[in-house]
Parts: structure tokens; C-alpha cells; sequence
């Protein structure tokens, strides 16, 4: 069956936003101040069974902040495709947050993993030398790990934990 990317239904899993991964759980209508009922999604944290949003439907960037989980194998050829791979550093830093956190709210994996990557040289680099990154880069850093992390933990079957070990490990077959 092929996923379409606007098809969302109850008991489907997403990646909504840079918040985690979240299961539908209700499609329904809802008045929230009192301005009239209207259709929302009710996400459920697969990670934190409390934390519970509501997600209005007719939001206008819905498709790029409610996404379908990948598949092991798209994870798979993710982690080919940037195997090694980064982005090119950028010395100034107002710059470079303001170029790396656009990457983030993307949200697409393949550029997070390639960030994910950078910062993660780029702090080894650092403390190689004695010295820290800056704390903007270290928040995108927890950011993007969070983002790889939950994400590709649900779709590999593994924990969390086991996720950045699983990308350092992974071997491209056939290349």
C-alpha cells in the first residue's frame, strides 16, 4: 500500500515538528476558546504516554510539521547517502545558527543527520583542542541527536541509546 504524504489516519505513527514521534490517536472536532468547532488531530508521545497535543488540521504548514514515519530501509539508505558526509562549517556564528536551525525545522533527516554529523566533528575538534562549542551549537546538537534518535529508534526497532552506535557502525553494502 503506497503512503500518501496527506493520508493521515488514527492509529498512524508521525514525526511531528522537532517534538518527537507521536501516534494518532482521535481525529476530531474540538472548540478551543470558544471561536467555533474545528477539525484537529490528537498526537499521543510514544515516548511520553502524558504528553498529549492537540493539532489543528487546517494549519497551513501541517504537511511539512506532520510527517510519516520512515521506513528501515529509507533510514538505511539515509545514513548511506550521508555516510562521512557533513556540512561545510561556517565560522561566523550568528551565521551559522541562523543556517543550522533552518536544517533543523526542515525537518528533513537526511540534512539533520549531515548536521548531526558537523556539530559532532566539530565538538570532537573542540575538545581535542581544550575548548567547547558554543552553547548555540550545543543546543542545535541535543536538538538534531534527539530528532535521529527518536525517530529512527521507532522505525529500527532499537532504543534510543542505540541509535547513534548503529549509524557509526553501519557498513554500505554493495557500493
Amino acid at each position: 500500500m503506497q503512503k500518501s504524504e496527506n493520508a493521515l489516519c488514527v492509529d498512524q505513527y508521525v514525526s511531528y515538528r522537532h517534538n518527537g514521534i507521536y501516534k494518532i490517536l482521535e481525529i476530531c472536532n474540538r472548540d478551543f476558546g470558544g471561536n467555533g468547532s474545528k477539525k484537529y488531530y490528537l498526537l499521543q508521545s510514544v515516548y511520553d504516554h502524558n504528553a498529549k497535543i492537540y493539532v489543528p488540521a487546517d494549519t497551513e504548514n501541517l504537511p511539512s510539521a506532520m510527517k510519516h514515519i520512515l521506513t528501515s530501509s529509507e533510514i538505511n539508505e539515509i545514513i548511506a547517502q550521508t555516510n562521512q558526509h557533513g556540512f561545510e562549517w561556517i565560522e561566523d556564528s550568528t551565521e551559522r545558527e541562523q543556517k543550522f536551525s533552518k536544517i533543523v525545522e526542515s525537518g528533513n533527516k537526511k540534512d539533520i543527520l549531515m548536521l548531526l554529523r558537523t556539530l559532532s566533528s566539530r565538538k570532537s575538534l573542540m575538545a581535542q583542542q581544550k575548548k567547547k562549542l558554543y552553547s548555540a551549537d550545543e543546543k542545535l546538537l541535543s536538538l538534531a541527536e534527539k530528532i535521529i534518535s527518536e525517530e529512527f529508534a521507532f522505525a529500527l526497532g532499537i532504543k534510543k541509546d542505540e541509535v547513534l552506535p548503529y549509524i557509526s557502525g553501519f557498513k554500505v553494502q554493495n557500493s
